[in-house]
């Protein structure tokens, strides 16, 4: 319609032979968006190869405007917060795993979750790790969440959308130890839970 706020990224190109054997960036963006769907995130728009020495290709996708998860946890906005369990149930659904989910890639708009940062899709190898992956995602997030003991009931809601297998209780131990060794990780360059 014209009055839409789109965002332009560009992809660096590398000497690495990894690199230079995969497709481009962007074109793996789009990619990771159309693996999420229906579990929404910013439409792309357009994306090229470019001819240019210091970039491979180039991605245009919707702008996304909105709270974090990190911003609306410490508003303590009820429904938002009530929306994430089903959310992460679906996203855990679809297979495909984020490498960097935390509070600040997931987005409040329209009454709905967006996830950000779509050059963080893992998928190959990955899959074989999938549960520890998403008990790391937790604890990321319960570092976000300031450690309040209410995440653990959303944790397990979280469980019961993705169908989680095991017993959630012993995946939250899990998760708070691995939230110890965050929290840690952090303090010692100055940055609390929540910061």
């Amino acid at each position: 319609d014209g009055d839409q706020d789109l965002i332009i990224k560009l992809y660096k190109r590398s000497a690495k032979l990894r690199a230079k054997l995969q497709p481009p960036g962007a074109k793996r963006a789009v990619a990771a968006y159309l693996r999420l769907l229906p579990v929404p995130s910013p439409t792309p728009v357009f994306w090229d190869r470019l001819d240019h020495p210091d970039y491979r290709s180039v991605l245009v996708y919707e702008y996304a405007e909105g709270p974090t998860l990190h911003q609306l946890w410490k508003l303590g906005d009820a429904e938002a917060i009530a929306a994430l369990p089903p959310f992460m149930g679906a996203l855990y659904r679809t297979g495909v795993l984020h490498g960097d989910l935390h509070g600040r890639n997931l987005v409040w708009t329209e009454g709905r979750w967006l996830v950000l940062d779509l050059d963080s899709i893992r998928s190959g190898l990955h899959s074989l790790r999938r549960n520890k992956i998403w008990e790391r995602t937790w604890a990321r997030l319960l570092f976000d969440f300031e450690g309040a003991p209410e995440a653990q009931e959303l944790y397990e809601q979280f469980a019961q959308c993705a169908g989680l297998p095991g017993d959630s209780k012993e995946a939250w131990n899990r998760i708070l130890r691995r939230y110890k060794v965050i929290v840690d990780s952090h303090r010692s360059y100055g940055i609390e839970p929540g910061d």
